[in-house]
């Protein structure tokens, strides 16, 4: 199995060659089943918080850009 995440190379990120990739690599067969449920658990909830949070932004912004409209 492969993990990967970002990391920012600067203190204020603004784009994507602000962030550098970590990947580290493990063999799932040696982990316990009730942890490898955990993980995706866990992984299932920070994906789901993540889309969660992009779609509250774009409608933010859908509202702000009506607002200014009118």
């Amino acid at each position: 199995m492969q993990i990967s995440f970002l990391e920012a190379n600067v203190p204020t990120p603004r784009s994507s060659r602000d962030y550098k990739e970590s990947m580290f690599t493990f063999d799932a067969q040696h982990i316990h089943p009730i942890d490898q449920m955990d993980l995706h658990k866990k992984t299932s909830e920070m994906m789901y918080s993540t889309l969660i949070n992009t779609t509250m932004s774009s409608s933010k912004l859908q509202v702000s850009l009506n607002n200014v409209h009118s």
